[in-house]
């Protein structure tokens, strides 16, 4: 699978006007050296009781930006979330903190394992779209656009970062955000930047909520086929498995369909296997770094810098502890899914090994 340039011209050229309107603590059992199977009877996730709606905030809606938030938290055994991350957003950090604010604020009746309250992990997608927002894009970012592509197949690149220069500066909506990250991820390709700064970019312009995206759906399909591509060079096959599902559902042509078939193949074989394999990761300036985790042994190694903490989130269960060196962890089977969480200085490198 080839890593492709992506991003042609926007479908639709000018919007109409816009409106506005308002779109912890440890758990100490779940990982453990070497701890046995436990019989999973019955479970009900956590269900919202006092929802509380994210407040748009007020700069943003006045300029007319509009962005999304993905967060994983946790909810304890009384029903308050914690340990609330935001695992990725689009650029405006207000829509992160507003998304925080109003998760932390949520009341829920709590996870039940078998007739007791235990802590459950959850992941929200929060979105903050304007009236009239979100599905077109204003002709001067068509005009800025068209220029940065235009610089960039023609190989002038100090015209094309100029050109990015002043997409990223402008006020955005949904649209005009995805499309604002495709034309970096192009633009770190064509200079050959590592597949781990092309993979940054291509996740926000990748963003879902379910199964909507904000690119043209043909588009959409492109950058997740690149969005695989990059997951399976950087070994991380739990996104990857996550990715082929995604593609599975949408309209494929026969070549591409083998290929995304064959990715899942291979994934599955190396999570029954449990074969062993790496991931070198590098924490970014957000200080947190994040791995969905297909299996259920990790351990770190090569760590050149400070990894101060790590915390898992799985659908029934949390834990968050200071990691030793080489110290190998697993955790304990019935907890579902997993995502493990590196906190540390940004810059600092690292080796995942999962199996």
């Amino acid at each position: 699978m080839k890593i492709g340039l992506i991003g042609m011209l926007l479908l639709v050229v000018s919007c109409s006007a816009i409106g506005a309107t308002e779109g912890g603590e440890q758990n100490n059992a779940q990982v453990a050296q070497a701890a046995p199977a436990e019989l999973i009877e019955t479970f009900t996730p956590p269900v919202v009781s006092k929802p509380r709606v994210p407040k748009y905030p007020k700069t943003q809606q006045a300029l007319g930006q509009e962005g999304w938030v993905r967060l994983n938290y946790m909810v304890n055994p009384q029903g308050i979330p914690y340990d609330v991350t935001v695992v990725s957003s689009s650029s405006e950090s207000a829509f992160a903190k507003a998304a925080s604010r109003a998760v932390r604020q949520t009341v829920y009746e709590p996870a039940n394992l078998n007739g007791r309250a235990i802590d459950a992990g959850l992941s929200a997608f929060i979105i903050f779209q304007l009236v009239g927002g979100g599905d077109c894009a204003t002709r001067n970012f068509v005009n800025l656009y068209k220029s940065f592509f235009k610089h960039l197949e023609q190989e002038r690149l100090d015209k094309a970062e100029k050109a990015l220069t002043n997409l990223r500066n402008r006020d955005r909506n949904l649209y005009e955000e995805a499309y604002l990250h495709l034309a970096e991820f192009n633009y770190k390709r064509k200079t050959g930047a590592s597949p781990s700064q092309m993979y940054g970019s291509v996740k926000k312009a990748a963003a879902m909520d379910g199964d909507r995206g904000y690119l043209p759906d043909d588009l959409l399909t492109s950058v997740l086929q690149n969005k695989l591509t990059l997951e399976l060079l950087l070994h991380e096959l739990g996104y990857a498995k996550r990715t082929a599902t995604l593609l599975k559902e949408r309209q494929l042509t026969e070549k591409a369909r083998a290929r995304v078939d064959a990715a899942l193949t291979q994934i599955e074989q190396v999570r029954v296997a449990e074969t062993s394999f790496g991931t070198d990761g590098v924490v970014p300036e957000g200080n947190l770094g994040f791995h969905a985790l297909l299996h259920k042994r990790f351990h770190l190694r090569d760590v050149q810098g400070d990894i101060a903490e790590l915390r898992i989130h799985c659908d029934r269960g949390y834990v968050g502890f200071i990691p030793k060196p080489e110290m190998e962890y697993k955790i304990k089977s019935g907890l579902g899914s997993c995502h493990l969480t590196l906190i540390g200085t940004p810059g600092s490198t690292y080796t995942l090994v999962q199996g």
